[in-house]
């Protein structure tokens, strides 16, 4: 994995992107975006290379004139889980479909736990729908819901409810879209049972640090557990018998077996233990965003774009084309006929 600098000027004096001259270097803070070091010659390399190229390119305008405004921030952190982004880059309309917007649209800042770097392209084409130009740092999880909370970003995905309650009042919430499932994953071999967290009771459980839902879960029902900091240790321990259980997101879990080619030992069980709607969270120093964010979401959900793009983000890694979209509202062209009323 390398962090390639994206905001620097083309060798032949070119914007990047638009191919007009330009008069002079991209200046002020530089955008890193982390791809696979065989992608640099890959064309969805030079895709996400040109993408961030205009994004620090709409930054630096918009810091000349705001002064104060922190240059964007285009995933900064080299997590594993952002080699997702090579799979999921390509799909259409999520990385350019909107370029042509970017020098008048509006940057928002925002965070993410690093394990939803797979739904960024998504979230970043539903911003752009809406007139924002996203700026997303993927950071560990507990780090995200901080910098949301101490007001170091404009906004934060996904999050429940229940994780912001302290903060309540100073935040808004957008959507649903997303949904937390957490499901138990077992040894292919194993004999668990597993329908509901009493099930649990007296079996070797692990979850991840910063897995706030399992951690509630379990904490109410009294079973012990162990928190791990690494996923992919997480599952090796489960793999080679040194826990029973592990309670994960379903998207992350399946991903993580993808990856890891764990698939062929180990398999989600059981229905969901969690399953709670999922929101982008505004906060309210910017609240003056919300309406337009809850127009773009509405849309997006009613028209079933947001269900197609999640989709087909699934479809390319791997895993079910549902997970994710459970809880959600289902689009207008799914609902039933109203039947017509008698007169």
């Amino acid at each position: 994995m390398a962090c390639h600098l994206s905001a620097q000027r083309d060798v032949h004096g070119l914007h990047p992107v638009t191919g007009h001259n330009q008069p002079e270097a991209i200046s002020g803070k530089c955008h890193f975006i982390c791809l696979p070091s065989t992608m640099r010659r890959h064309k969805v390399g030079d895709l996400l290379q040109r993408t961030a190229t205009a994004q620090a390119f709409t930054a630096h305008r918009q810091s000349q004139s705001a002064g104060n405004r922190h240059s964007a921030k285009v995933l900064k952190r080299c997590q594993c889980a952002t080699s997702n982004l090579r799979r999921v880059s390509s799909l259409v309309g999520l990385n350019l479909a909107l370029m042509h917007g970017m020098a008048s649209a509006q940057t928002i800042e925002l965070s993410a736990a690093d394990f939803l770097a797979p739904q960024v392209p998504a979230v970043e084409a539903l911003l752009r729908k809406a007139g924002f130009e996203p700026a997303i740092t993927l950071v560990p999880a507990a780090r995200s819901l901080l910098m949301l909370q101490r007001g170091e970003v404009d906004a934060e995905f996904f999050r429940q409810p229940g994780a912001v309650a302290s903060f309540r009042e100073q935040v808004h919430l957008v959507g649903p879209l997303s949904c937390s499932t957490n499901y138990a994953f077992v040894h292919r071999d194993s004999r668990w049972v597993i329908n509901t967290a009493e099930d649990l009771r007296d079996l070797r459980v692990g979850i991840l640090n910063g897995n706030q839902l399992a951690t509630d879960l379990l904490d109410k029902q009294g079973i012990q557990h162990d928190k791990l900091i690494s996923r992919e240790n997480m599952f090796l321990m489960l793999e080679r018998g040194r826990l029973d259980i592990v309670i994960e997101p379903e998207r992350s879990g399946l991903t993580s077996l993808q990856q890891t080619g764990l698939s062929k030992t180990l398999e989600r069980r059981g229905p969901a233990l969690t399953n709670l709607p999922n929101y982008l969270v505004l906060r309210k120093h910017v609240e003056q965003w919300g309406p337009r964010l809850d127009r773009a979401a509405a849309q997006a959900l009613r028209s079933g774009q947001w269900h197609q793009w999640i989709e087909e983000i699934n479809e390319r890694l791997g895993i079910p084309k549902h997970v994710g979209l459970g809880c959600l509202p289902k689009p207008d062209a799914e609902l039933p006929d109203k039947q017509p009323t008698a007169p």
